[in-house]
C-alpha cells in the first residue's frame, strides 16, 4: 500500500467530517507529476435556528489558491430586513496573496492534498526506495495486523486494520516527502518537537486487488477520508482572471450591511 501511494499520479479524495449542527463535505481531485494541480468542492452546511449552506470551488498549485464562491444559502437578512442577494459575488474567482518576497502564503490545497496520513505522488524509483527505508527503519506506521478484517465494500475485496501512527516519525517522513517534491512549508520544523506526543490511531481500508488507501477513518472522531479515481486523467485549468481574497471578503460583507 505505502509503495503504491508513492506510485499515484492523480487521484480523488473525499473528506466527511459530520458534527452536531454543522456538515463538511470536500471532493479534491488532484495530480502530480506532469501538472501540479488539484481542484476541490467544498459543501459546508448548518442546521438549528441560524441554518445556512456555502458551495466553494477552489484550485491549487504548490505555490498559489484560487477560491470562488458556488452558492450560498442563508436566512440572514441585510440592515434593511430584506433577504441577501449574492448573485454578484458568486462564481467570482479570488487568488491567495502574494507576501512582499514574492513568495504566496497558500498552496495549502495541493501541498495538504499530498502530505496526507499517507503521502501521495508520482515519485521516481529511488525517490521510493527512499522513503519506504525510512518509514521501515523508524517505524513510521504500525500496523495491528491481529486485528485485520477482510470485507466486501462497494463491490469491491478491501482490508480493514487499525494502524498507530507515530508523530514524530511521521513529521519527520513529511519533511522529507517535501523535499522529494519541491513542497517547504514544514522546512522549519523540527520533528524532535513531536518527540513526546501521542502516536496518531487510525482505521485503514486497503483495496486487496488495486493495494491502494481507499479509506483513512480518525479513531475516536467521524472525521473519515476516502481516495479514489486513481490514474484518472484530469484536466483543471487555472483561472486567467482573478481578484484578491480581500477583495471578494469585503465585497461579501458589503452585501450584508
Amino acid at each position: 500500500m505505502l509503495n503504491t501511494s508513492l506510485r499515484t499520479s492523480s487521484f480523488t479524495k473525499r473528506l466527511i467530517e459530520p458534527n452536531d449542527n454543522q456538515q463538511f463535505d470536500q471532493i479534491i481531485q488532484a495530480q502530480s507529476g506532469s501538472q501540479n494541480i488539484a481542484r476541490s468542492m467544498t459543501f459546508i452546511s448548518r442546521s438549528g435556528n441560524s441554518a445556512a449552506s456555502v458551495t466553494t470551488e477552489s484550485i491549487g498549485t504548490p505555490r498559489d489558491d484560487y477560491v470562488r464562491y458556488v452558492d450560498i444559502k442563508t436566512e440572514q437578512k441585510n440592515e434593511n430586513g430584506e433577504p441577501l442577494d449574492f448573485s454578484s459575488i458568486l462564481k467570482v474567482w479570488a487568488k491567495t496573496p502574494i507576501t512582499p518576497d514574492g513568495q504566496s502564503v497558500a498552496g495549502q490545497l495541493f501541498n495538504d492534498t499530498l502530505m496526507g496520513i499517507v503521502p501521495k505522488a508520482n515519485l521516481s524509483k529511488v525517490a521510493r526506495q527512499e522513503l519506504l527505508g525510512f518509514m521501515a527503519e523508524h517505524q513510521v506506521y504500525k500496523p495491528d495486523y491481529g486485528k485485520l478484517k477482510r470485507v466486501w465494500r462497494d463491490g469491491r475485496s478491501v482490508y480493514v486494520y487499525d494502524v498507530e501512527v507515530n508523530t514524530e516519525a511521521y513529521v519527520a517522513l513529511l519533511k522529507k516527502f517535501g523535499n522529494l517534491v519541491n513542497i517547504s512549508r514544514l522546512e522549519n520544523i523540527r520533528p524532535d518537537q513531536y518527540k513526546n506526543s501521542p502516536p496518531l490511531q487510525f482505521t485503514f481500508t486497503i483495496d486487496v486487488l488495486s493495494r491502494q488507501l481507499v479509506q483513512v477513518a480518525y479513531t475516536g472522531t467521524d472525521r473519515k477520508e476516502q481516495y479514489s479515481g486513481f490514474g484518472a486523467l484530469v484536466t483543471n485549468a487555472i483561472p486567467a482572471k482573478a481578484i484578491s481574497i480581500e477583495e471578494l471578503q469585503n465585497r461579501l460583507q458589503n452585501l450584508q450591511r
